[in-house]
């Protein structure tokens, strides 16, 4: 069963630290409730975004074949440029 935020903020020292920093962030004035939601927000999307994703798609014989011819072919020109 999950707890609620405020069950929680009760049970997890971790968790009632960050509430507690985020409020007093909203109390000094320092950010406005929903800028703390949209900086939590964006927090969440860059995670997201820029974590190593841990998962192979999965590619059909040609289309392995076109990458591979692919990458031959850059790997060559870039070689010819730096020489």
């Amino acid at each position: 069963m999950m707890d609620y935020p405020q069950q929680k903020y009760m049970r997890d020292a971790t968790y009632k630290a960050l509430v507690d920093m985020m409020e007093n962030v909203i109390h000094r004035a320092d950010f406005s409730p929903s800028e703390i939601r949209e900086a939590a927000m964006l927090a969440c999307i860059h995670f997201e975004i820029y974590r190593i994703h841990n998962y192979r798609i999965p590619l059909d014989k040609t289309a392995e074949q076109a990458l591979d011819a692919l990458g031959t072919f850059v790997s060559g020109k870039i070689n010819k440029a730096t020489r």
